[in-house]
């Protein structure tokens, strides 16, 4: 069969998702979650012997990796839908957006050919736009979808262009063919250095980087099987966008700092507004475009088994976070019954030297890579754990947490040679000097967390944690940017805050969150 023809057979598939919906209503429910049980061992299957179904020509092993990711989470996500939305008399028009929004994101990720790739990626925005409004009377969450639909439609038209400009220069629908141009030794055309740069917007755009980062904020106010299916499932599909194309981007250096500058400062601004939130919900949201952002910062890096198993994990610990935001509160209870010490500084030495000699360990074990910043990163994160511990129990208990962490490493170091297998045989490296730069924002990051934690009362210290906490005022002007755009009926209330002005009452919507 030709490429198209198992496209086609692949999208006739994934329609079949949307079958519970031709059901009677008391049936779509339990008859959907079988649906996805069937599509997860269909996946499996033709990801372990995809020569006995043709279809190898078309399914690269990341495909199927994150197809039957998004399956995994779409039945988890479905089946605490169905109690979480029990009574609701809206439920049946959650589950079909739900299913539509999954059909798309499936088609997405198994195309091989740039129109039904760009038509999949519209699909999934239509089908989000809907579930952003399920609750359409609430004012916070039309805000955010207004400007989601507008961030939606500039990534579609970068894509769009993107695809079109290596059409132009390869004459191929196939992204499989176009992509097997692209060598270490391959010198790329200005048209090309532009679509790489073009898809480095999309992704960046549709991974709520700052300044586009208010809607994924504000989308907080949609039911919590749309946040988790958001954060775990689609939000990331930047990453695996660029993951597709990477044999791309590792040779178009404009498009690698793009990353690396926009990711590197949404990852690290955003890290530390999340220390200023106390909703839960919020503070995921902030975490997210943490993570996002340094998932780019790797692919930037080249490191794309690092990217790939960072979207893998991002996407299981955010459904899980979301679909568990409900246990917050006996969460919070306990850790206000633990008496909770601040680290001081001989337990910080004492962390920092732990966690020294465990790194001196593994390089006399493995390969000391070429990219340290990531490694810098896991250092400021175990010191710190191990400083936090040590300050709470002893010296036992934080030698025991290091095995832990170490047995941990072991099974990353296995996961990364599986996932070596699993890419494409792309070469790339970091482009000159972006390794010194992401250590130089990681250490800006420590340094900002420490002196927000040990000197709050500092002048400049509230200063900077007011800013923080208004978010640096960002997403007011991004919010009035898109308003002037394309103006929508938002309340009096927020009007009035996006001009400087309070609201007279307690009771009027605030468009910030705490």
């Amino acid at each position: 069969m030709s490429p198209l023809t198992i496209n086609l057979t692949l999208i006739a598939l994934q329609l079949t998702l949307l079958v519970p919906l031709l059901l009677p209503a008391q049936r779509r429910w339990a008859i959907a979650q079988r649906v996805f049980i069937w599509h997860l061992f269909g996946a499996a299957a033709i990801a372990a012997v995809p020569t006995a179904f043709a279809l190898d020509a078309v399914t690269a092993p990341l495909n199927m990796l994150i197809w039957m990711l998004v399956l995994l989470i779409g039945w988890v996500v479905l089946r605490f839908a169905r109690r979480n939305l029990a009574g609701d008399p809206d439920r049946q028009r959650f589950l079909a957006a739900y299913l539509f929004t999954l059909t798309a994101t499936t088609i997405t990720i198994t195309s091989h050919h740039i129109l039904v790739f760009a038509l999949g990626w519209i699909m999934i925005s239509v089908g989000l736009h809907r579930l952003l409004l399920f609750y359409p009377h609430r004012a916070r969450a039309k805000l955010a979808a207004h400007k989601k639909f507008l961030f939606s439609r500039v990534a579609e038209i970068t894509l769009i262009a993107a695809l079109g400009l290596l059409f132009w220069q390869h004459q191929s629908f196939d992204i499989s063919v176009i992509l097997a141009h692209y060598h270490a030794d391959t010198t790329l055309q200005p048209r090309e250095q532009l679509a790489a740069i073009l898809l480095a917007v999309t992704a960046l755009t549709c991974c709520a980087q700052l300044p586009l980062h208010g809607w994924l904020i504000q989308i907080v106010e949609a039911p919590t099987p749309v946040s988790a299916l958001l954060h775990a499932g689609i939000i990331n599909l930047g990453g695996f966008l660029l993951l597709s194309f990477s044999p791309l981007l590792a040779l178009a250096l404009s498009a690698q700092w793009l990353l690396l500058i926009v990711a590197g400062i949404s990852c690290v601004l955003a890290a530390l507004i999340m220390m200023t939130r106390i909703s839960v919900k919020v503070r995921l949201a902030w975490s997210t475009v943490a993570q996002m952002g340094l998932m780019l910062i790797e692919i930037a890096l080249g490191l794309y088994e690092l990217a790939t198993l960072h979207l893998i994990a991002h996407s299981c610990y955010k459904a899980n976070a979301f679909l568990n935001s409900g246990n917050a509160v006996q969460e919070h209870s306990r850790q206000a019954l633990t008496a909770i010490k601040r680290p001081q500084l001989s337990h910080w030495l004492l962390a920092a030297a732990l966690v020294g000699a465990g790194g001196y360990s593994a390089t006399l074990i493995f390969t000391v890579p070429s990219v340290l910043s990531p490694w810098l990163l896991l250092a400021f994160a175990l010191t710190t754990l191990a400083a936090q511990n040590l300050a709470q129990k002893s010296l036992a208990a934080s030698v025991r947490l290091l095995g832990q962490i170490s047995v941990a490493l072991a099974l990353y170091w296995l996961a990364k040679v599986i996932l070596q297998a699993l890419q494409p045989t792309t070469t790339a490296s970091a482009p000159v000097g972006a390794d010194s730069v992401v250590m130089l924002l990681f250490s800006f990051l420590m340094g900002a967390v420490l002196l927000i934690q040990y000197w709050p009362h500092q002048a400049l210290i509230k200063r900077l944690w007011i800013a923080l906490n208004a978010g640096l005022y960002l997403d007011e002007w991004s919010t009035r940017l898109t308003l002037a755009c394309w103006p929508t009926d938002i309340p009096h209330s927020i009007n009035k805050q996006l001009n400087g002005q309070r609201p007279k009452t307690s009771g009027q919507l605030e468009i910030r969150y705490e």
